[in-house]
């Protein structure tokens, strides 16, 4: 049975502290898209509608833009969670801004904008959203898609499998058990990522001001958040600056032969990255 937007909203914001409207938006887009290919049927009842920035759930925006009173709120089944936690996974470390770009790009965005004048709206068709999401091109090489369908066949017979199998044993569950507890121990050695702070500012601003190809946008995003395992991976320090660092970003090269520079403070008593400034310069530099 269909929830509400508010319902969906309202568990993006508490996997996600502090989320912006734009990225809130885009986010329930895809919650949308991936529950109508993967069961047929919308998550939520209110439509998605094509805006200059990408999608929106304009009855939603407009609810919180007035202060209106929210529907009554109503729980995810456990299907629909799954799939809101497989979008959060897949697109929740992106900003606003590349989600913007990415959706855009896609086909249901495309067909809406056939039609939508500047500045206009057009809601975007269901059927545009499940085929789409159903088809390769919204999928990775090798990704494993699950419908309705295809999880029914392979749980032909399980009731009675977990039958004959009879009990769980008690040693091997105390085995798990303490297994689990070694690679726990294991991970909490592991040192924790580094803080990234300012870098989604100065991707606005490269985007505004060069356009990039989307290719080198999700190049340039993805070099950044690889910053919070490794900040000082393929960069060099500037001499006489104490910890700033400067990097050319690998396969962001551009037609014009123009690649993207950052250049960033690693402070290490706070274990945090701090971008400086993320431009475009002529190779080589």
């Amino acid at each position: 049975m269909a929830v509400s937007a508010h319902d969906v909203a309202a568990i993006l914001r508490a996997q996600l502290p502090g989320l912006p409207t734009l990225k809130l938006h885009k986010l329930l887009y895809y919650v949308q898209a991936h529950h109508l290919a993967a069961t047929g049927e919308p998550m939520f009842a209110e439509a998605v509608t094509a805006w200059d920035n990408g999608p929106v759930v304009v009855a939603l925006w407009e609810a919180e833009r007035d202060a209106s009173a929210a529907p009554s709120s109503r729980q995810l089944a456990d299907g629909q969670r799954n799939i809101l936690d497989y979008v959060v996974s897949r697109y929740g470390k992106l900003s606003g801004t590349d989600l913007m770009h990415l959706t855009r790009a896609e086909d249901p965005l495309l067909l809406a904008d056939r039609n939508r004048p500047a500045g206009g709206s057009v809601h975007i068709r269901n059927e545009w959203m499940r085929d789409y999401f159903r088809s390769d091109a919204a999928h990775d090489d090798g990704e494993i898609r699950f419908t309705n369908q295809k999880v029914a066949a392979l749980t032909v017979g399980a009731a009675d499998r977990r039958r004959d199998l009879g009990p769980a044993d008690r040693d091997e569950t105390d085995q798990l058990r303490a297994k689990f507890g070694e690679l726990k121990a294991q991970l909490s050695a592991y040192p924790r990522p580094w803080l990234l702070a300012g870098f989604d500012e100065w991707i606005t601003r490269w985007v505004v001001d060069y356009a990039p190809a989307l290719s080198t946008i999700v190049t340039v995003r993805g070099w950044v958040l690889s910053r919070a395992e490794d900040p000082f991976d393929g960069a060099r320090f500037v001499d006489g600056s104490g910890d700033y660092l400067f990097s050319v970003i690998p396969g962001s090269m551009g037609e014009h032969g123009r690649v993207v520079t950052c250049s960033y403070w690693i402070h290490r008593d706070g274990r945090t990255v701090r971008c400086d400034r993320i431009s475009a310069a002529s190779w080589p530099v």
